[in-house]
């Protein structure tokens, strides 16, 4: 379960970070809720935002991945499929008025 990262009051996770792995290559995607509310308002549409950051000989190399737009009907799911074809991220509402999402990434 994710919520958006100020909504301190939702049972879900505030933010992901997710592992991956394969051989010699390492690194970390965060996972992170928008809605259009607050300092978010610009945003339009609420989201689900995918950022990979890994750790090489030059430092942390962080990669802003992509958006999935977050279904506007509960039992609906949008997909994601990384750039690498590495990972697939789905979303879709968890509760009924989409306060909190469920989130499955799955190795490819």
């Amino acid at each position: 379960p994710l919520a958006v990262l100020t909504d301190v009051g939702a049972a879900a996770n505030l933010g992901l970070k997710l592992h991956w792995s394969s051989g010699d290559v390492n690194w970390d995607y965060y996972v992170e809720y928008v809605r259009p509310i607050g300092w978010n308002r610009g945003v339009g549409t609420a989201l689900l935002m995918i950022r990979r950051l890994a750790v090489v000989d030059v430092g942390e190399t962080p990669i802003y991945l992509g958006v999935v737009p977050v279904p506007t009907t509960r039992g609906n799911t949008a997909e994601f499929v990384e750039p690498m074809g590495n990972v697939r991220f789905q979303v879709s509402w968890l509760d009924a008025g989409g306060r909190i999402l469920k989130i499955v990434a799955k190795r490819l």
